[in-house]
Parts: structure tokens; C-alpha cells; sequence
């Protein structure tokens, strides 16, 4: 896991309720209290987001898994 506690860099966040940006790179699949990361913004459903990770270098990526 290449992004396992690296640094996230989002466009919004909510932060509280089980729910933080850390949550990106944890390694932790949304067990007990932790949700995951999702944004704050209620204002409209078609705005753009995004959620950055740094890894550190440069690294091949075969595969990329999220889960919802």
C-alpha cells in the first residue's frame, strides 16, 4: 500500500462523525466508527472535488482500489 499514511491534500472535507480526510490513506476499510472521507459541501451535487495523495515518489500503480 503505497498510500498507506500518506499526506492527502482534498478540496473539502468533513471532519467529525466518523468521517476525516486521514481516513484516504489509513489503510482501515471503514470498520467500527470510521466511515471513511466525504465532502461537506451540501450546496450542489454537481460540484467537483478531489482528493490528492502524495506518495513521496515516483511509484508504478497496477492497481487502485476504492470503496464506497
Amino acid at each position: 500500500n503505497y498510500a498507506f499514511n500518506c499526506p492527502v491534500t482534498v478540496s473539502d472535507s468533513l471532519e467529525g462523525w466518523g468521517w476525516s480526510s486521514q481516513y484516504l490513506t489509513d489503510g482501515n476499510f471503514g470498520s467500527g466508527n470510521i466511515l471513511g472521507w466525504t465532502t461537506n459541501s451540501r450546496e450542489s451535487v454537481n460540484e467537483d472535488h478531489f482528493a490528492e495523495i502524495d506518495l513521496g515518489k515516483v511509484v508504478p500503480i497496477n492497481k487502485l482500489v476504492l470503496t464506497n
